[in-house]
Formats: structure tokens, C-alpha cells, sequence
């Protein structure tokens, strides 16, 4: 199984700084591109072992997360399994998926050009 344990420095740099010549660009960074082409400019959430999401302040309060279905953003197109994006009421609480509501879940067999494109499109839509 492929771990997906970055620093914040390591995982910001896969996501938004200089490839270098042999990389190629990890599923979170094309949805980021995706984002930020449409004006939104994700931050990035870290929950431990591994665990990143982008979060967008949510129209009408809260907040968007979005991850894959491993809660990774530093994967690998070729292992992606899928984007979600939750509406989180209260990202500050305790427990912050308490009254979630998906927003967005990928079909199953989704290529992963479509489900970023889908995906985007979700947040754009709720994004404040």
C-alpha cells in the first residue's frame, strides 16, 4: 500500500511550488490548478498520519473540505480513488464531521480528469 506522510513543507511544495524535472504533478495539485483557475484559492488542512484536505469557506457559513477517498492530497493521479467534498457546518467543534453533508462523492469509475473537473465545479458552486 502507498503512504502518503508528507511535512506541511513537503506537501506545500507538491502542491503549489516547482516541479522538479523527472516529477509529475500529484492529484492534488491538478485540483488545486483547478481551484485557483476559477479564483479559489484552497487552504490546506492537516489531521495526522498522513491526513491533508483543502478547505474553502462555505457560502452561508462552514466550511468545504475536499480530499480523496484515502483523505490525501499528495497522491499520485494513478492511485486516486475518487474526490469528496464535505460541507463541514462547524470546523472549529470537536469533533468538526459531527452535522457534515457530502457535497460531492466521485462515482466509483470516474477518470480522474472528470472527477476534478466535477469535483471543481461542486465547490465553485458553494464556495463563498
Amino acid at each position: 500500500m502507498w503512504i502518503n506522510k508528507f511535512s506541511p513543507d513537503e506537501l506545500d511544495r507538491l502542491l503549489t511550488g516547482p516541479l522538479t524535472s523527472d516529477e509529475t504533478p500529484v492529484a492534488g495539485r491538478l485540483l488545486r490548478e483547478a481551484l485557483t483557475a476559477d479564483g479559489i484559492t484552497p487552504g490546506v488542512r492537516y489531521f495526522g498520519g498522513g491526513c491533508w484536505v483543502f478547505t474553502v469557506p462555505a457560502d452561508g457559513g462552514g466550511e468545504l473540505w475536499i480530499t480523496d477517498g484515502m483523505v490525501r492530497l499528495g497522491h499520485p493521479v494513478e492511485r486516486h480513488t475518487g474526490w469528496t467534498v464535505q460541507h463541514i457546518p462547524d470546523p472549529g467543534a470537536e469533533d468538526p464531521e459531527d452535522g457534515a453533508a457530502t457535497v460531492y462523492a466521485a462515482p466509483d469509475d470516474a477518470p480522474f480528469a472528470d472527477d476534478t473537473a466535477t469535483c471543481a465545479e461542486a465547490v465553485r458552486t458553494r464556495a463563498a
